[in-house]
């Protein structure tokens, strides 16, 4: 018998091989962050997996698979570890892979084992075993973890960040934070078409979704290289864990001041912040300071991040030169980066930031 498949079904498996493909080529992939890409192939592969079971199920059957919403469920319990590991392998120079990390899949081989014989149970019976209706709620808190705990590890890297660099125009965490949102909105989506309950014909639109969503990781995904080449310090952010974090440094209080005094000469004399790409380690460096006395001597001593105590000099240059006459000929973006800013956006956000007004304005006001 012919089989006349629906638009809806070609657009699905297209996306479905669509995925499949590029997961291919990250898998063999050899230029920017390999660990990086292998997870970003892996979660191509569910979801690849995922839109492939269901536009099977889809009426014209191509073939039938019982209850394939349940084998859908236990692959997502895959989901979850495959982003949150994407996201270390891409926020971290070296993502080490530990024994312990293994631990990450157990819901998944749990879940097989757990719903195995009640997936069996339900084939005789022709309706899904409750323990089957569980597992569909227990991945979706799964998920709901892993989706939380990843946006955590991003907004603590978003802060930490400041404290080994000075400029973050070239680090782009846009790509993260799309996939963040784009994964949430997703889920949003098909949490509601489940519980509306109106069967496949409204999973149709979360499998397009999830489709077009795969065009774009392709796009994009397997462009992204490491966001960071260099050691990144990752200091917490409340005082009294900062109190904890340098309670076992052997830097006395007279060692620090004489650092101190050390880094703010330095500051004005060779002016390091007029280098837009300037970092902890170079600086550090440069100093003949660790780079661990160096970051504690700026966020105990002045309570600041790295961030902040550069363009604070960089705004200061700026400030100078903006009330300068015999620069007047110069534009705002010029100053900007004669004075060590990397992009006139950077400028004026963080020179509002420190003095309350924008370049042009702080110019106006001093004629």
């Amino acid at each position: 018998m012919e089989i006349s498949l629906t638009t809806i079904q070609v657009l699905l498996f297209i996306g479905a091989a669509q995925g499949f493909l590029l997961a291919i080529t990250l898998l063999s992939a050899r230029r920017a962050n390999r660990q990086a890409n292998h997870f970003l192939a892996g979660i191509l592969i569910i979801f690849g997996l995922n839109i492939t079971l269901h536009a099977t199920s889809h009426p014209p059957y191509l073939f039938i698979i019982p209850f394939h919403e349940s084998i859908i469920t236990i692959i997502f319990f895959l989901f979850g570890p495959f982003f949150y590991f994407y996201v270390r392998a891409l926020t971290r120079s070296k993502l080490a892979f530990r024994k312990q990390d293994l631990l990450h899949f157990l819901p998944f081989m749990l879940g097989i084992l757990t719903a195995l014989p009640f997936y069996l149970i339900s084939l005789n019976s022709g309706s899904p075993h409750f323990v089957i209706e569980i597992l569909s709620a227990l991945v979706v808190i799964h998920v709901v973890w892993y989706m939380m705990w990843t946006i955590k590890l991003l907004l603590d890297h978003s802060r930490s960040i400041k404290n080994s660099f000075s400029s973050l125009d070239k680090i782009n965490l846009h790509w993260l934070q799309f996939l963040i949102i784009s994964f949430t909105l997703t889920w949003l989506v098909a949490l509601y078409f489940d519980i509306q309950g109106n069967g496949d014909s409204d999973w149709d639109y979360v499998w397009l979704l999830v489709s077009l969503l795969i065009y774009i990781i392709g796009y994009k995904g397997w462009r992204q290289p490491e966001i960071f080449n260099v050691a990144i310090n990752y200091p917490p952010e409340k005082a009294e864990m900062k109190k904890k974090k340098y309670e076992k440094s052997a830097m006395t209080s007279d060692l620090a001041a004489s650092y101190l005094k050390k880094l703010e000469n330095y500051m004005k004399s060779a002016k390091p912040h007029l280098n837009s790409n300037l970092t902890l380690p170079q600086l550090a460096a440069e100093l003949s300071i660790s780079v661990h006395h160096l970051s504690q001597v700026i966020n105990q001593n002045r309570n600041q991040n790295f961030f902040e105590y550069v363009n604070q000099y960089r705004v200061e240059e700026a400030k100078q030169a903006l009330n300068d006459q015999g620069k007047e000929h110069l534009s705002i973006a010029a100053i900007g980066f004669d004075s060590g800013f990397n992009s006139n956006s950077s400028f004026n956000a963080v020179f509002k930031k420190i003095t309350g007004l924008t370049p042009s304005q702080f110019r106006k006001s001093n004629r």
